[in-house]
C-alpha cells in the first residue's frame, strides 16, 4: 500500500496572504499555489515516517518551510521536545515577532543548527569536554550556551555579509551563542535549506491549530517529550554547568563525559583481558582532561565467567598488573551500543562484531590497523609477554587518538 501524502490546506480567512516581507516570485520552482499561502501540513504520526513519504511530498514540505523562513516569515516545526516557532536571524522584523510572541523583548535567541558538523565549522571547541559533550548530547534534547572569543564570532558572522549585524543582534549575547541541533528529520532538512542561521522559540507540545500570523505550520502530532531541552553552559576554559534541567537529566550530562572502550578477542581469556588491564593502567596515568575513560573486554565466542589463562596472568604480573579477578564476558549487542570505540584483535573479530550490531559498526576497528594480533594460546609465557608489549604500544596510540577521533567528536562519524 503506498504511503499517504501529507494533507495540505490553506488556513484562516486570508487565503491569499503572502509570505512576510515579499510576494513569491513567478520563478519559484515546483511549488503549488497552496504552498505560497499560510498552510497547515499534517504529517503522518512519528518523525521516522517522514522518510516513507514520496520524494515530491518531502520536497514540497521542505521547500514551503525553507522558502517562508528565507523570505522573512515564521514557521512552526517539530523538534525532539516542544514545537518551535522559527525565523531567519537575518530578518529583524521576524526576530522581533518571535521576541514579542515569547514575551521576552531582549536577549539572544537559540540558533537551531542543521548538524553537529555545522556547529564545529562555525565555532571553536577547544577542549575535550567541549567536543565530548556536544558530540554525545547533540543532535537532540540539549541546548548549549557556548562561550566564544570575539574574533571567532566575528569570523563566523563575516560569512553572512550584509546580514552580519542582524544575525549578531539575534543570536549573540556577551560572546555567548545558544545552540540546538534538532533530531527531527523534517526540521533538519529545512534548516539545511536556509542559508542564514535559523532561530526558534518553544510554542508548546502540540502544533498550533490556527495561523496566528504564521506562514507554515508542520503538525507531526504531540511532541514525544513533554520537557523542554536541557541547557548546558560551556566556558572557553572547558568548565561547564547545567543551567536548567529538562529532557536530559544532569546525571545523563555527567555520564556523557565517560568514554567506554571495549577490547575484543575470541574467548576473552588471553588477548582482550590483557588489553583491558593495560588500558586501565595507561588511563590511570594520563593527565586529567575533564573526561574519564573506562576499559572493558569481551569475546566473540566467550563463555561467561572463565578466568584469564595462567600465561596471561603471568605476563601481566611482569608488568605489575593483576588479572586474577578477571572473568570472561561474551560480546553482546548491549555492550557494543554502550561503547564509544571497539578494538578487536583480528579482522574476523571485527566482522563478527559488526554483524552483531549493525548500528555500532562504525565504532569497530582492528586494534592494529595493519595486521591481526594472533592468539598466543598454547605458547610459552614469553610469547604472551611479546603480545603484551605489542598491545601496550598499540593501546597507547589508540588512547591518544580518542580526544580527536571523528567518531567521538563533532567532525563526522555515525549518522544520527
Amino acid at each position: 500500500m503506498p504511503p499517504r501524502v501529507p494533507r495540505m490546506k490553506a488556513l484562516s480567512a486570508r487565503p491569499n496572504r503572502p509570505f512576510h516581507g515579499a510576494t513569491p516570485s513567478a520563478g519559484t520552482p515546483n511549488l503549488p499555489r497552496a504552498l505560497r499561502t499560510p498552510i497547515l501540513i499534517t504529517m503522518l504520526q512519528g518523525a521516522d515516517r517522514f522518510e516513507t513519504l514520496p520524494e515530491d511530498a518531502r520536497a514540497s514540505i521542505i521547500d514551503a518551510a525553507a522558502d517562508a523562513i528565507t523570505r522573512g516569515g515564521r514557521v512552526v516545526f517539530p523538534t525532539d521536545t516542544v514545537y518551535g516557532l522559527a525565523a531567519s536571524s537575518a530578518s529583524t522584523s521576524a526576530v522581533a515577532a518571535l521576541r514579542e510572541h515569547s514575551g521576552r523583548p531582549d536577549g539572544a535567541l537559540t540558533w537551531h543548527a542543521p548538524s553537529v558538523e555545522a556547529v564545529a565549522r562555525a565555532f571553536d571547541l577547544p577542549t575535550p569536554v567541549h567536543r565530548r559533550l556536544i558530540s554525545k548530547l547533540l543532535p537532540a534534547r540539549t541546548r548549549f550556551l557556548l562561550e566564544q572569543r570575539p574574533e571567532t564570532i566575528d569570523a563566523w558572522l563575516r560569512a553572512f555579509g550584509n546580514d552580519a549585524d542582524a544575525i549578531r543582534a539575534a543570536v549573540v549575547e556577551n560572546n555567548i551563542v545558544s545552540i540546538r541541533v534538532p533530531a527531527h528529520p523534517v526540521t533538519r532538512a529545512i534548516l539545511e535549506r536556509v542559508s542564514a542561521p535559523v532561530v526558534a522559540i518553544g510554542v508548546g507540545h502540540a502544533a498550533p491549530n490556527e495561523a496566528d500570523g504564521f506562514d507554515v505550520i508542520i503538525d507531526d502530532g504531540p511532541s514525544p517529550d513533554r520537557d523542554p531541552s536541557t541547557a548546558v553552559e560551556l566556558a572557553l576554559n572547558g568548565a561547564f554547568r547545567v543551567r536548567s534541567v529538562g529532557a536530559v537529566s544532569e546525571a545523563d550530562v555527567l555520564a556523557a563525559l565517560t568514554r567506554t572502550v571495549v577490547f575484543v578477542c575470541t574467548g576473552n581469556t588471553c588477548r582482550s583481558p590483557m588489553a583491558e588491564a593495560i588500558a586501565r593502567d595507561l588511563i590511570a596515568k594520563r593527565a586529567e582532561d575533564g573526561l574519564s575513560t573506562r576499559a572493558l573486554s569481551a569475546g566473540v565466542s566467550a563463555s561467561r565467567g572463565s578466568p584469564a589463562s595462567a600465561e596471561a596472568v603471568d605476563a601481566m604480573a611482569a608488568l605489575g598488573l593483576d588479572l586474577h579477578n578477571h572473568r570472561s564476558t561474551p560480546l553482546s549487542r548491549e555492550l557494543l551500543e554502550s561503547a564509544d570505540a571497539v578494538f578487536t584483535m583480528t579482522e574476523d573479530h571485527a566482522e563478527t562484531a559488526r554483524r552483531l550490531d549493525r548500528r555500532s559498526a562504525h565504532k569497530v576497528e582492528r586494534l592494529d590497523p595493519d595486521t591481526d594480533i594472533d592468539d598466543p594460546i598454547g605458547g610459552p609465557v614469553e610469547l604472551y609477554r611479546d603480545v603484551a608489549d605489542r598491545l601496550a604500544a598499540l593501546i597507547a596510540r589508540r588512547l591518544g587518538e580518542l580526544d580527536h577521533d571523528p567518531r567521538n567528536g563533532p567532525y563526522g562519524g555515525a549518522p544520527a
